[in-house]
């Protein structure tokens, strides 16, 4: 799985269809309709929803689990 923020590998599984990238340190979500979702981790472990700040950068780099 590739980050769809920086497209590094350095990916790991957090959830049924949700993802940590340890380079840029964002989890994301990819849906059924291959909709990505990015999130931002506050120190406390609640995620912040920053797809729409990166609408425009992301673009979908699924190839496969």
């Amino acid at each position: 799985m590739y980050c769809p923020l920086c497209k590094s590998i350095d990916t790991g599984r957090v959830g049924n269809s949700h993802f940590y990238c340890w380079h840029c340190l964002i989890e994301f979500s990819i849906s059924n309709r291959e909709e990505v979702k990015i999130y931002y981790i506050e120190d406390d472990g609640s995620l912040v929803d920053m797809s729409e700040f990166f609408r425009e950068k992301c673009t979908l780099a699924y190839k496969g689990s």
